[in-house]
């Protein structure tokens, strides 16, 4: 087939050329393979969709990094065709750097995208799962791309999945609890009740750090979180190592909270190493909000008061004294 459709990707005609392209998706000959990278930057969107459907078929793992690029630059596209056969191609290559490149998309700006990209990783399993996690684990991601990840993990029935389907109906974010209560059904309700029991120290601890819950209500609330997390052991000194770098991040006046029953956890090296970042850490960080509230933002920055930066870092040395003494 190569000898005749090599110059007809060279024709003028963009039918002809996606033509041409399209006729090369059972190719082995590596030239036809680097004509079909060569063709992803092609001026017509039907040529560059041709040949993302065709390095789909061709399942080589060479093809991610220009795939990649074409959809991460190519913004200004108006065919989700385009848009549609780069995702199913990176899906169909199924590689761990696939699924990495599918998994950045949940935290873009465009809802389309960030749906496609969703139902390929939910179909590519463990390997899809992976990648949502190391994705959904950010302290950066916006309330639309964890709402999106509570959407695809819910249909994966794995453990990992159920965890963090629960965590997720905890989320500061209401629109992302809601998105994670709406498909909870969707998971083994096995995984989800052992997920839940797992999770019960955090939805108390999540409450004791609402504003409205004061005095002896929020310290009744943290010494049963306290209790919980003791109790979940190195699994749950993990989780509340996530959930102080999710504080941090933000600048929350609420870490507090998280820092004092950290002295009832197992002391993990991930909780240490969270720990240690709030002692050392600037009262104001660039850049845009975290998960939670900060305490003080001009849309640019994130930042504690003096008062509570001095406070925080109080509470984190003499925390870190319980877990480490020295």
């Amino acid at each position: 087939m190569s000898w005749w459709t090599r110059p007809r990707l060279d024709s003028k005609d963009p039918a002809m050329r996606a033509r041409a392209a399209a006729a090369l998706a059972g190719s082995e000959d590596p030239q036809d393979f680097q004509r079909l990278i060569d063709a992803l930057r092609d001026e017509d969107h039907n040529v560059r969709t041709a040949a993302a459907t065709a390095l789909g078929v061709v399942g080589d793992a060479r093809a991610v990094d220009p795939l990649a690029e074409t959809l991460n630059t190519r913004q200004d596209f108006f065919d989700y065709a385009e848009k549609q056969a780069l995702i199913e191609a990176l899906r169909k290559i199924g590689s761990p750097a696939a699924a990495d490149v599918l998994a950045e998309r949940l935290d873009g700006d465009d809802d389309i995208l960030r749906m496609h990209a969703g139902d390929a990783l939910g179909s590519m399993g463990g390997q899809g799962l992976d990648a949502i996690l190391r994705v959904s684990r950010r302290s950066d991601i916006t309330t639309s791309c964890r709402a999106e990840v509570a959407r695809v993990i819910s249909g994966i029935p794995d453990p990992r999945a159920a965890m963090e389907l629960a965590l997720l109906r905890n989320d500061p974010s209401e629109y992302v609890r809601g998105a994670a209560q709406q498909h909870a059904g969707n998971m083994p309700p096995e995984l989800q009740e052992a997920a839940e029991v797992k999770c019960g120290w955090l939805s108390t601890l999540m409450l004791c750090m609402r504003k409205d819950v004061l005095g002896s209500d929020k310290q009744a609330l943290r010494e049963q979180a306290a209790e919980g997390v003791g109790r979940e052991g190195e699994d749950g000194a993990r989780m509340l190592a996530r959930l102080i770098e999710d504080l941090l991040h933000s600048r929350s006046g609420e870490i507090a909270s998280a820092l004092l029953i950290a002295r009832a956890a197992d002391p993990v090296p991930e909780l240490l190493d969270a720990v240690r970042a709030v002692q050392r850490a600037s009262p104001l960080r660039p850049g845009k909000w975290g998960r939670f509230e900060p305490e003080i933002t001009d849309m640019r920055s994130v930042a504690w008061a003096d008062g509570t930066a001095r406070r925080v870092q109080e509470i984190a040395s003499e925390t870190l004294a319980v877990l480490s003494p020295a």
